[in-house]
């Protein structure tokens, strides 16, 4: 069942509230007038009475002028108002005196002691006015309530259509918006209230959309790239040696080259899939000796730094407490610092690998090399994907640019930072620092 528009919710809600306060009020209100039109008769007849009883302590001896004062002080009171009064079974006010009153009336009867004494005071008032009063003001709000609901109504629904036009123009605009043209914005108002503040919001989501699309194109463009040389050297090396006949050493010279470009192939799509992997976040997180996973990644790359003659140094603080991560891919963020070292020292240099608790019981990485280090023009790039810097460091050392990538998206997965000091012909100094697995 399709839902009924924001606006119009808005307004069956308003004039529900609106409905429900205008009820209570006109009820509130009537009640409240009856009962102050009580009170004034109740005051009316008390106020009577009290002179009533002043003029008959005051005569209480003559019997005579004590029926005159009543009468004439009967006489005085207000119009409505009727007294009577009697003493035992003797009239002083004559209760005829109270004719002409009608239905309509309030009384309130006293018994006056004087000595051994007691007059009877009885007071009456009429109500009529004060009752037509309150059912004039009773019809008067009846009539006037629905019309001031249906006037509320209508202003509640064209404010919040009022209110609404601006979501109105910002959905118009975002459909407008698509992959191919990520780079317009919604106009923001000048009010800085929540549309503001959606407004902002959006075009932050865009502008982030489009430098996710459009590192997405250039990791797309750059990596078709770097799949397709190797596939086009295996192609071609293929393709001449079956062109004609050749010998065993030929053929075997092709294959090796293919071999070797096929083992470069594999080592990047591994590279390109654990990069998706790391992207999307790792979950199944244990605890790690991030010393073991160092360990491994050191015997994994002995050859090369044998081939290189370099001498690694493992410095491991005692009582490291354990990583949250997977194992796996902290050996190979490890084997990543540790292989980059390696290329980039000299011949018979050294690398130098720690892992040390950090303040706040965090968990420190460090590989350190003597090689060329990174100029600073490179050095804001150098976490980028597919990026080289091959010429102000080792000329010829291989590679697809995406070790370093990879090593960050592994450190960011982990919730770690990394960062990198270098200096010129001095080496260089990538430090990883792990939360705790105590937190």
């Amino acid at each position: 069942m399709r839902r009924a528009a924001i606006g119009v919710r808005l307004t069956i809600w308003y004039a529900a509230l609106l409905a429900a306060v205008l009820t209570f009020f006109c009820l509130a209100s009537i009640q409240e007038l009856r009962r102050l039109a009580d009170e004034s008769a109740v005051l009316q007849l008390r106020q009577a009475i009290t002179g009533a009883e002043k003029i008959i302590r005051a005569h209480q001896d003559s019997g005579s002028q004590l029926e005159e004062e009543l009468a004439e002080y009967a006489d005085e009171l207000q119009p409505g108002i009727r007294l009577s009064v009697r003493l035992g079974a003797q009239w002083l006010a004559h209760p005829a005196a109270t004719s002409g009153l009608d239905g309509q009336n309030r009384s309130l009867r006293t018994d006056i002691h004087v000595g051994d004494r007691v007059y009877i005071v009885h007071a009456r008032v009429s109500t009529a006015t004060a009752a037509a009063v309150v059912n004039g003001y009773a019809r008067a709000v009846l009539i006037a309530a629905p019309a001031l609901l249906a006037f509320a109504c209508a202003a509640g629904f064209w404010i919040s259509r009022q209110a609404l036009q601006p979501v109105d123009a910002i959905t118009k605009a975002a459909r407008s918006i698509s992959v191919e043209s990520l780079s317009g914005r919604l106009t923001e108002p000048a009010s800085r209230d929540e549309l503001y503040r959606l407004t902002k919001a959006w075009n932050e989501m865009l502008a982030r959309l489009e430098q996710s699309v459009g590192r997405l194109a250039q990791f797309t463009a750059d990596a078709s790239h770097e799949l397709r040389s190797p596939l086009a050297v295996i192609r071609t090396t293929a393709e001449l040696a079956l062109r004609r006949d050749r010998d065993a050493a030929q053929y075997r010279s092709a294959l090796d080259r293919i071999c070797d470009y096929a083992v470069s192939l594999s080592t990047l799509i591994d590279d390109l899939l654990m990069l998706a992997r790391t992207d999307r976040g790792i979950n199944a997180f244990t605890n790690v000796e991030l010393q073991g996973a160092v360990c491994h990644a050191c015997a994994m790359l002995s050859p090369l730094a044998e081939l290189k003659q370099i001498q690694v140094q493992l410095h491991f603080d005692t009582g490291v407490p354990q990583i949250p991560g997977d194992a796996q891919s902290l050996e190979r963020l490890a084997a990543i610092l540790l292989d980059n070292a390696i290329k980039y020292a000299p011949q018979s240099g050294e690398v130098s690998v720690s892992v040390s608790e950090k303040e706040g019981g965090r968990v420190g990485l460090e590989v350190r090399d003597n090689g060329p280090g990174i100029t600073s023009e490179h050095l804001p790039y150098i976490f980028d994907r597919f990026y080289r810097a091959n010429r102000v460091r080792t000329p010829g050392a291989a590679g697809a640019g995406l070790g370093l990538a990879l090593a960050k998206s592994i450190a960011t997965a982990h919730g770690a930072e990394i960062e990198v000091e270098t200096e010129i012909n001095l080496g260089s100094t990538f430090r990883v620092v792990f939360p705790s697995a105590r937190g």
